[in-house]
């Protein structure tokens, strides 16, 4: 994943966002706004968020936050939101020669259909020193 790019295009993509006055629903607007992080997606239980230093805002549907910058979380972050956002995909890690479909998803980098698979963060290919491991 390319870090030093992370912060200007994630900057950028929020800035675009809250600027937009009919993009988004008014709620996830408000936690943008409040959190200073870019709406990735929303699960059944959780809405995620990701702020352009690399940390991921997790939104609980009790309103309980937490934050993380665990390498599968962002780039899990990163992977599901350029179904929104694709200029995220430059910021997406280019598969070596050396990987290997992963395990876990059998290189489809998705689980149960639409879930960002949990081993390879969503890239469908592992290396031996794949942090999802």
């Amino acid at each position: 994943m390319t870090t030093d790019a992370l912060p200007p295009i994630v900057e950028r993509l929020l800035r675009e966002y809250l600027a937009a006055p009919n993009w988004g629903d008014p709620w996830e607007r408000s936690d943008a706004a409040r959190l200073r992080a870019l709406p990735i997606g929303r699960g059944p239980d959780s809405s995620h968020y990701l702020r352009p230093c690399g940390e991921v805002v997790i939104v609980d549907r009790d309103g309980s936050e937490s934050t993380t910058r665990e390498y599968r979380w962002v780039l899990a972050a990163i992977v599901w939101g350029t179904d929104r956002y694709p200029d995220l995909t430059s910021l997406i890690p280019t598969r070596p020669p050396d990987a290997r479909d992963c395990h876990f998803c059998g290189g489809a980098g998705r689980w149960r259909g639409q879930q960002i698979c949990p081993k390879c963060g969503g890239l469908g290919w592992e290396t031996c020193g794949c942090p999802g491991k």
